[in-house]
């Protein structure tokens, strides 16, 4: 009798821990996370590299949409899913990035033009200036014409040479593909800068602002390092902003 009972005795913990761990109450409950939630905050990590480099800022617009998407996703499965702060986070690095990089693109463009230059583009104003025709033959198109003897700033690319510092003169292209891949850039494509006294430059890879006076060219003769436009060049800089 007395075995029985210590028998009893010893096997009650053992039960009443095993109906405390089944209990309902401690049941666990796994709920994955949404993989549209991980993208959007691994997307707004990433696009925070948007505030100093513009090209990313579409990426920081794609990371809030993706992060709304995996909000209403999580909604809609009704507790199936988890992952609203993490969306959240996402969605915010992605607002930040937009809002500080816009900002910074703005200022820098609204900032860069030296005092006493007016700013022209380099497309617009210049490459897409065709040649005018009369009867004596093709010449300078007015527009291009009116700007010789005046001060500017614009920017393009330099076309690279053997010669990386210490340049005394470059040729500048309205974009980067002949400059990059070989070819021949057109009359209207190029523009022969000159550094002005003693200053030199040296050789950038990448989008550069020039500020100087702008001329015709009235020794111009058809050569690939000659140029028609010239630019009796002060400044050349990377440029602050990529617009």
């Amino acid at each position: 009798m007395s075995s029985q009972v210590i028998d009893e005795v010893e096997m009650q913990p053992q039960e009443s821990f095993t109906r405390e761990f089944s209990s309902p109450d401690n049941e666990f409950h796994y709920r994955p996370v949404s993989s549209l939630a991980v993208c959007s905050l691994v997307l707004g990590l990433l696009s925070l590299v948007g505030i100093f480099l513009w090209i990313m800022l579409p990426v920081a617009l794609l990371t809030m949409v993706l992060g709304g998407i995996a909000i209403l996703s999580i909604r809609r499965w009704q507790g199936e899913y988890t992952g609203t702060g993490v969306a959240i986070a996402g969605i915010f690095c992605g607002a930040v990035t937009l809002a500080a990089g816009t900002g910074v693109q703005v200022h820098a463009f609204q900032n860069e033009v030296p005092a006493g230059f007016a700013r022209i583009s380099f497309i617009k104003d210049i490459s897409a200036k065709p040649f005018v025709s009369d009867r004596h033959g093709a010449k300078v198109n007015p527009d291009v014409e009116a700007l010789a003897g005046k001060k500017v700033f614009f920017k393009g690319f330099v076309y690279p040479t053997d010669q990386h510092v210490g340049l005394t003169s470059f040729l500048l292209l309205k974009d980067s593909k002949e400059c990059c891949f070989g070819g021949q850039p057109a009359m209207t494509d190029k523009v022969g800068c000159r550094m002005q006294g003693k200053k030199t430059t040296n050789y950038y890879a990448g989008r550069v602002s020039v500020a100087g006076t702008f001329r015709i060219n009235p020794n111009y003769a058809e050569d690939a390092q000659n140029a028609l436009y010239v630019l009796d060049c002060e400044i050349v800089e990377p440029s602050h902003s990529d617009f």
